[in-house]
């Protein structure tokens, strides 16, 4: 947790230039692309705006984190990174923290490209009318979904929700589901908040209430915990894969 914070606070700070210049440059692109028209939409209300711009930024960085998500486990190259997270043969809350640090940054990078998108767009558009809808500095829909149970994800409890809201949302038992060594379970619910990406692309998997499961990974790729084998054989794995 606290190497990862670490680098990940280094990253995000160098990520800000280039973000702006990622964003000036698409403003500009599509300033050339409308003859010059900004702010095509001058009419309409802050309120919509605010609204419309938190909600579209939510469901698109989730839907660019349900593909990461999904490569993360099939390529292998990536998966030597990823399989880092799922080496936990227990769940509980700072299970979470428990991503090596390539994929922190992927994960970081793709967070970054849809803000950037989104900002392009919305500026463009609306002008400054442009804001985000928080509570307690998160985002309205991050914040409730977190109140339903996200938190509990990464845990014992397996919270399940109604199969017809499981078609929409991941359920903590569904992601528990994911962290699975089962067979059956292996390469589903890829969703980090909504499951509907997983129904489109034959991932879905529904939980169970008296569902009993197992993690880690399989016997062939246990390895010990220490700081090596997490952090750097990794890297070494990469290197085979890519040779």
């Amino acid at each position: 947790m606290i190497v990862n914070s670490t680098l990940i606070s280094f990253f995000s700070t160098r990520l800000q230039g280039i973000s702006s210049i990622f964003i000036a440059l698409g403003l500009a692109w599509l300033h050339n692309l409308f003859d010059g028209n900004l702010a095509i939409f001058k009419e309409a209300s802050t309120g919509v705006i605010a609204f419309s711009y938190t909600l579209s930024l939510f469901v698109l960085d989730d839907f660019v984190r349900y593909w990461l998500h999904r490569w993360l486990h099939t390529i292998p190259l990536l998966w030597a990174f990823h399989k880092v997270h799922h080496s936990a043969t227990s769940l509980n809350p700072f299970t979470v923290f428990r991503v090596h640090p390539v994929e922190a940054i992927l994960m970081l990078l793709g967070r970054a490209f849809v803000a950037g998108v989104c900002v392009i767009i919305f500026v463009f558009f609306f002008s400054d009318k442009v804001t985000l809808v928080t509570i307690l500095g998160a985002s309205i829909f991050t914040f409730a979904f977190d109140i339903i149970g996200s938190n509990l994800r990464h845990s014992n409890i397996p919270l399940c929700y109604y199969h017809p809201v499981e078609r929409v949302f991941i359920s903590p038992a569904q992601h528990q589901i994911h962290h699975s060594s089962a067979a059956e379970h292996l390469n589903k619910n890829y969703g980090i908040v909504f499951s509907l990406w997983d129904l489109c692309f034959d991932s879905h998997c529904f939980s169970s209430k008296d569902q009993v499961l197992f993690y880690g990974l399989e016997k062939a790729e246990n390895k010990p915990h220490s700081f090596s084998s997490l952090y750097l054989r990794p890297f070494l794995e990469a290197w085979k894969n890519l040779s």
